[in-house]
């Protein structure tokens, strides 16, 4: 039998099946070459055993292992009869050795029985957390595979989750896994996009144990609200997340009671904020948009955009509500937003017939809404939804004119922060700080850029208006 060879094998796959129950172990593996017919050598070791002893003659081979068997290999695979642990092994780190062709290669066998695996569980530090789901995650049962929520955490959020499950009592194995389920939606909440929080917090609120009866009888628009509000932020307990849904659903009650609506006045009057193409109708009102040429009545305190407002209704890529009335505080939703930008860049914005969202289908902005997402200017809250008539932030709005303008010339960025650069989703921050680099986005007179509020229709004027004088200057 090999001993200490020192060829290693490559691409080598060993598989324990351990039954921590029976304490049965079966071991088998695959190669990357041929065995057919080879002898295959197995030796589970002893903690601390040291082979160069049994070289020497200073030990026998017996006395390292704990178990010695034979095989022979099929093709590239091997398999060994299953055995018992022996009583006197315990909690500890047991090496597999499997020799075949001159070659070894090695894993771990972690044996330690539930009642040991739970003890070690108990008031753990952040650094022993990863190392016990590495080894016990046969009993633990975490989902930490490609495509789950941990796994899609950074490093930081990771390490933020093992920190929040450590130095604390269980109960049980599943009064574990909830804790970290539940920390690992938290943590995904301050990375995500707004589009995927109500997805997390209903498929996993019977880990996160949250009260969502009053943001479930919400309509639809307002529940994006709340999702935008709650999104792209740090929760140190579900209790604070808890308080936040709370809070976001009494503004919405409040704006609703009197009279306004969520993160701003919305339309009431039913007219898209951009003027559709000639041969669009509008279906809320069935007749079709002309553009107006200016003269709103309702610029007072909004001088500021006045000139952009005019600028775009005169190229007809916006309107007013009405006749006269522009409404500059109003919000606009991500129709409207899709609209604006593809009338103000229609050449550069095909349709492709790309969309994929089920909720798009006969909106009023269905064209519009494919020139963006086929040309890769904006994306969906989901893998399915668009949220077409959900009121769009400034921070995603800067993301559609940021893509735009890459598109057109190389950017930079500016390295003066805004004063509440911490409330900026990473997945913005390129975006408004290239466009704060070019003069296309400014912020508030006190160096506020207001991410998640919703942008008005005035603010999203004077960005598209200084969005098409620099797609102007470098062409």
């Amino acid at each position: 039998m090999l001993i200490s060879p020192n060829v290693f094998a490559q691409n080598e796959s060993i598989n324990a099946d351990y039954d921590r129950d029976s304490r049965i172990v079966s071991i088998s593996g695959t190669l990357d070459y041929s065995i057919d017919g080879e002898t295959v050598h197995l030796m589970l070791m002893k903690p601390g055993a040291d082979l160069s002893k049994a070289e020497s003659g200073e030990a026998e081979i017996a006395d390292l292992a704990v178990h010695i068997d034979d095989a022979n290999g099929t093709y590239k695979s091997f398999a060994f009869d299953a055995f018992k642990l022996p009583a006197e092994c315990t909690l500890n780190d047991y090496e597999i050795r499997v020799s075949v062709k001159s070659n070894v290669f090695t894993d771990y066998l972690y044996v330690a029985d539930k009642s040991e695996i739970l003890a070690l569980l108990q008031n753990a530090s952040q650094e022993n957390i990863p190392v016990y789901i590495e080894k016990y995650n046969d009993v633990l049962k975490l989902d930490i595979s490609n495509g789950g929520i941990f796994f899609s955490l950074n490093d930081a959020n990771k390490q933020r989750v093992y920190k929040a499950v450590s130095q604390k009592s269980y109960a049980s194995f599943a009064a574990f896994g909830s804790s970290f389920n539940a920390n690992a939606v938290l943590a995904r909440l301050s990375e995500c996009v707004w589009g995927e929080t109500e997805k997390l917090l209903t498929d996993n609120n019977t880990d996160l144990n949250l009260d969502l009866t009053d943001y479930l009888r919400l309509p639809q628009t307002d529940r994006d609200t709340v999702s935008m509000k709650i999104s792209s932020k740090v929760y140190e307990n579900t209790a604070a997340l808890q308080t936040a849904i709370n809070t976001a659903i009494a503004d919405i009650n409040n704006k609703n009671n009197s009279g306004g609506s969520t993160g701003g006045k919305g339309s009431s009057s039913g007219k898209p904020f951009v003027k559709p193409s000639d041969n669009i109708t509008n279906d809320n009102n069935n007749q079709t948009q002309e553009p107006e040429k200016g003269g709103f009545d309702d610029l007072e305190g909004f001088e500021w955009a006045k000139e952009s407002i005019d600028r775009l209704t005169q190229k007809g890529v916006i309107s007013g509500r009405e006749e006269n009335v522009f409404a500059p505080s109003e919000n606009i939703t991500r129709a409207e937003a899709a609209v604006l930008i593809k009338r103000a860049f229609a050449d550069k914005l095909p349709n492709k017939g790309k969309i994929k969202f089920s909720d798009v289908n006969g909106h009023w902005a269905y064209e519009y809404i494919d020139a963006l997402y086929s040309n890769d200017i904006i994306s969906g809250v989901s893998e399915d939804n668009f949220a077409p008539d959900a009121y769009i932030t400034r921070q995603d709005f800067a993301c559609i004119a940021y893509r735009i303008a890459a598109g057109i010339s190389e950017l930079g960025k500016s390295n003066v922060r805004f004063a509440d650069d911490g409330d900026i989703s990473e997945y913005a921050k390129n975006a408004v700080y290239s466009l704060k680099e070019k003069g296309i986005i400014s912020g508030t007179s006190d160096n506020m850029f207001c991410p998640k509020e919703f942008i008005t229709r005035a603010a999203c004027a004077v960005l598209t208006d200084k969005l098409i004088k620099f797609a102007e200057s470098v062409e």
